[in-house]
């Protein structure tokens, strides 16, 4: 047994920690992100929520290209507001630092009881750090959801197999499984970071029970039901919407070189090394195996999803940063303060940067929200058109308005347009492509035509213009006749502006 691990079995039982460490840190998050914007991708999932609280079929009179969880997660926040007043995005805030705090600390609690831990403390703050602030801008969006809610059960692994390795039998519990499950409902791709550390050390302790166990099962169980429940209750996902995602979004992704460099993919193999190599023999046990094997899991759904946006990227960070930082450190600090020293250097270092990266889609609309303000225009219902969801969200609702567009953006015209100009004919569907314009093109005239705007958010650039893309169509160029331009902001997601234009009779006279 190596040192680490000597120092791991005499520390657990006198350094415990109450759970009180990391509910501070999720109060001073909560006091931190209230004060921030509103990340473009959670206020989205917010509209759909309250769509859907408010009697719309979801997938049909609103269209969210993620599985219904993404937007159940949201719900218990507009329920919050409609029931008491307390805006949803902050009840978003409030729900995921409850479950960062409760998650941490419940894992804490169970690798302590086993002797898992140099430190229970130093693990409790480590993943509270990772968990609660290192998101930022990912904070509260369904990764980050999912990868806090997978640790319990990656916990429960470990103590299982340290169990069997000293010849005793440690039943796991259920509802770590339960969580697991959730975690893969979110996004099937998840189901790596949860098989492959179970399967591991399946095969390297020859143990079926840490394949298939009571929590095991019980995550199986949840998504399978999970997925019957969305075939019963939102057929149309299925039927309507995974040929899109399937057919456009799935095959649009960035090269693997872009992906581990240019988005700081790297970053990930990177600490696992230097957390393997800071634990030295250590690294062969089950805890770090477990956490290790679950950031190698995430970091393959990150390559699969191969889209590179920080938050998609979250999940296998932080369980990269937790065997260095919550399990090597504390450990080498009592034994080795030169090497701890340079050890948590490095990964301060790396935290620090990690963090950086996750800021980067933070993008403050405020003035957009301010512009829509200014029109004078008592809740005003808007409708964009532009290529990404953020030229309205958190825009809409920070402003008292209403989103009445069946989607969040013209994401399906972008990702036509993409196809068409990153493949040669021979490899593309030009018919799927044409189909898939249309219908785009044909739920923006249907919502200009039957959901009455009263304001229209259009992106406009020197490389693309969406209201000449719009004009294109007579229909639709017949219904924007009936708006006129009431002012523009700097569009801060590409070169040009958003304008904003009302219907002429909103318009203000002088």
């Amino acid at each position: 047994m190596s040192s680490l691990n000597s120092a791991s079995s005499s520390a657990a039982p006198t350094l415990r920690s109450s759970g009180l460490p990391a509910f501070v840190l999720a109060v001073l998050a909560v006091a931190f992100y209230v004060t921030r914007p509103t990340k473009d991708d959670i206020s989205w999932l917010i509209v759909t929520a309250e769509a859907l609280w408010d009697g719309k079929r979801l997938y049909v009179d609103i269209i969210e290209t993620n599985p219904p969880l993404s937007v159940l997660l949201y719900l218990p926040a507009v329920a919050l507001e409609r029931l008491f007043g307390l805006r949803a995005e902050i009840g978003t805030i409030l729900m995921t630092a409850l479950i960062g705090w409760g998650v941490t600390s419940a894992a804490t609690r169970r690798l302590a009881a086993a002797g898992l831990l140099a430190s229970p403390l130093a693990f409790e703050l480590a993943a509270a750090v990772i968990f609660i602030w290192l998101p930022l801008g990912a904070f509260g969006q369904k990764d980050h959801v999912a990868a806090m809610i997978a640790l319990p059960f990656l916990c429960d692994l470990a103590v299982m197999a340290e169990g069997h390795r000293k010849g005793e039998r440690r039943i796991p519990w259920v509802w770590t499984g339960v969580l697991a499950g959730l975690a893969v409902a979110i996004k099937p791709q998840f189901g790596l970071a949860v098989a492959l550390p179970s399967l591991v050390l399946c095969l390297v302790d020859r143990n079926w029970r840490l394949l298939i166990n009571r929590a095991s099962i019980a995550a199986g169980c949840t998504f399978v039901a999970f997925q019957a429940m969305v075939y019963a209750f939102f057929p149309a996902f299925f039927h309507d919407v995974l040929p899109m995602l399937l057919g456009l979004y799935a095959p649009m992704r960035q090269d693997l070189k872009t992906l581990v460099i240019a988005d700081m993919g790297m970053m990930v193999p990177i600490l696992l090394v230097i957390a393997g190599l800071a634990l030295g023999r250590g690294s062969r046990q089950p805890l770090p195996i477990a956490l290790m094997l679950a950031a190698v899991g995430f970091f393959a759904a990150f390559l699969i999803q191969g889209k590179g946006w920080p938050y998609q990227l979250y999940p296998a960070l932080a369980y990269a940063f937790l065997p260095g930082l919550g399990l090597a450190l504390p450990a080498l600090w009592r034994l080795d303060r030169p090497r701890s020293r340079t050890v948590g250097l490095t990964v301060a270092l790396a935290l620090i940067l990690g963090a950086r990266w996750m800021t980067l889609t933070w993008i403050d609309y405020s003035d957009l929200t301010a512009a829509i303000r200014a029109t004078g225009i008592a809740t005003p219902r808007i409708l964009n058109i532009a290529a990404s969801h953020g030229i309205g969200h958190p825009s809409t609702r920070d402003a008292g308005g209403i989103w009445v567009g069946t989607l969040m953006s013209r994401l399906i015209s972008v990702q036509v347009m993409n196809t068409r100009s990153s493949r040669p004919p021979e490899q593309r569907d030009d018919a799927l492509l044409d189909h898939w314009e249309a219908y785009d093109r044909a739920s923006l005239r249907s919502d200009l035509a039957t959901r009455a705007p009263d304001m229209l958010l259009i992106e406009r650039g020197p490389d693309f213009d969406w209201l000449a893309w719009a004009r294109q169509d007579a229909e639709t160029a017949r219904l924007l006749d009936g708006f006129v331009f009431a002012s523009r902001v700097p569009d801060h997601e590409a070169d040009g502006f958003v304008e904003l234009f009302v219907r002429k009779a909103d318009k203000p006279a002088g």
